[in-house]
């Protein structure tokens, strides 16, 4: 370990440089960490530390280039001269920058904190040190918490602020926003030294099921810095998961054995039973003091069942459906509703942020799906309406962009329409939600209102559509594929 002196001599640690990126040993740095307000220096040094970020960096932290080399711009740029910001540097003996951080007040007892380090001397353990040296120096200043948004590609970042001790809190556009909250982590004695915080390190978290939705939803756990364990039933959906720092299970029952929660992204009930081992030798061991988490669409009165079961042998239950399609789940822009115990539904909130963009309390098993199923029957008629809409449209004759666009700016749009319109005019039936599941989602559907005595008119006419649909072919097709049937149909009437 090298120590790090500030200027007021208090001592910050930081970890030995790793190897680089290139695999070479990078020698050892001897950096200086200061607050600015008490550095005499060029400020000219600043700008410079700018203009060496590669592009991607500084995409990652202003969206893109510098817009200009005017001096006092750049500066601004960094929150300089803002009297709610303060900044520290780490400075190379040479007296260049090594990596910037800020600090910006957003009310008397919460602050947001910023980071940069210059692209030549990333993955070197710099950023750690200069973030816990702030860290240290809020506590100082009695704030109550510590705030940071980063992208969600930004997957370095991520880890990095989740080892430090901050938490996700939820989604903010295309970033992350992790908190700190300092009472607990360290007003009593606590000494950031830039390899961890006190606060002890996430648990592994198991998740099971890497298909159209499985897999960006676990890829957002990995890049948020969540210590993953995944399996998938059909193999060769590791690659992306594994790069963003997840662990491969060699089959369930490691995964299970491993992780004390287990997110459950499957295709049925069937599937469920099965990685369960269900009324196996197996289920105890599986579920006995675990979290289940059942974040797939199924019916209500088995997860009812399912849930008793678990508990039954010791294990505790969530049910975390969520709305949304391949694309926002890539976006982790989900909304996810929860079921189950109140304190099981804390730990799923806090643990499903970097996935969704709202989460909403539902109640007992199987308030959950029962929400989810209401959601879906405004889903599946909307689609089917708008597909029948573009239908009409392209039979008349009409101009397919005139339409969209009146759609789009009309007070029916919504991300889903513009979405789904954008690829029924483009023709194009690349999968966000498949055929076959929007067929399985009103089945159980029908299935629950039917039970209830509920009638259900539109749902039977969808249901019959999206069957003749994969009649053709297209079940592997993304649900807008339904506009096929229509032409089918109309076919038939001349």
């Amino acid at each position: 370990m090298q120590t790090l002196m500030d200027r007021g001599g208090t001592r910050a640690r930081m970890p030995a440089p790793r190897a680089s990126r290139g695999g070479s040993d990078t020698p050892p740095l001897s950096l200086r960490f200061a607050p600015l307000s008490q550095l005499l220096m060029d400020r000219s040094a600043l700008c410079r530390f700018l203009h060496r970020l590669a592009p991607g960096d500084l995409r990652q932290r202003f969206g893109g280039a510098l817009p200009s080399r005017d001096p006092a711009a750049t500066l601004r740029r960094l929150g300089i001269g803002d009297p709610r910001t303060e900044i520290f540097l780490a400075l190379e003996p040479t007296g260049e920058v090594a990596a910037v951080a800020g600090l910006a007040a957003v009310s008397a007892e919460a602050a947001e904190t910023a980071l940069i380090v210059r692209s030549d001397l990333q993955q070197q353990g710099i950023g750690a040190a200069l973030l816990g040296h702030m860290i240290r120096h809020a506590c100082e200043r009695g704030l109550a918490s510590l705030q940071a948004h980063v992208l969600h590609e930004n997957v370095a970042a991520c880890r990095l602020v989740r080892k430090l001790g901050f938490r996700p809190s939820g989604p903010v556009g295309a970033s992350l926003s992790f908190q700190l909250d300092l009472p607990s982590a360290g007003r009593a004695g606590h000494e950031p030294d830039g390899e961890a915080a006190s606060t002890p390190a996430p648990a592994l978290v198991g998740f099971i099921g890497l298909g159209v939705m499985g897999e960006p939803m676990a890829l957002n756990l990995a890049k948020a810095g969540q210590p993953l364990l995944v399996w998938n039933r059909s193999p060769g959906r590791y690659r992306a998961l594994a790069e963003a720092g997840a662990a491969i299970a060699q089959g369930a029952a490691e995964l299970f054995a491993r992780c004390e929660t287990v997110i459950l992204m499957l295709a049925d009930d069937a599937a469920m039973d099965s990685v369960l081992d269900r009324g196996g030798s197996a289920f105890r061991d599986r579920v006995k003091g675990r979290l289940i988490v059942n974040m797939a669409t199924m019916a209500p009165d088995y997860s009812r069942t399912l849930a008793a079961d678990i508990r039954a042998e010791g294990g505790r239950y969530v049910e975390a459906p969520v709305s949304g399609s391949r694309k926002p789940a890539e976006a982790g822009r989900l909304v996810a509703m929860l079921a189950g115990e109140p304190e099981d539904l804390s730990v799923v909130q806090t643990l499903l942020a970097p996935l969704c963009r709202e989460s909403v309390i539902c109640g007992a098993v199987p308030g959950a799906l029962l929400m989810k199923l209401a959601v879906n029957i405004f889903l599946i008629t909307m689609v089917t309406g708008l597909a029948e809409a573009t239908h009409f449209a392209r039979r008349q004759g009409l101009d397919l962009e005139r339409f969209a666009a009146i759609l789009d700016a009309g007070p029916m749009a919504s991300e889903v329409s513009r979405l789904k319109l954008a690829k029924l005019v483009a023709q194009d039936f690349a999968v966000q939600a498949a055929i076959s599941n929007v067929l399985e989602n009103n089945r159980l559907v029908a299935e629950a209102a039917r039970a209830a005595q509920i009638a259900s008119p539109l749902l039977d006419a969808c249901h019959a559509l999206y069957g003749e649909t994969q009649a053709q072919g297209l079940g592997g097709a993304d649900m807008i594929a339904v506009i096929r049937a229509l032409e089918r149909r109309t076919a038939t009437l001349r």
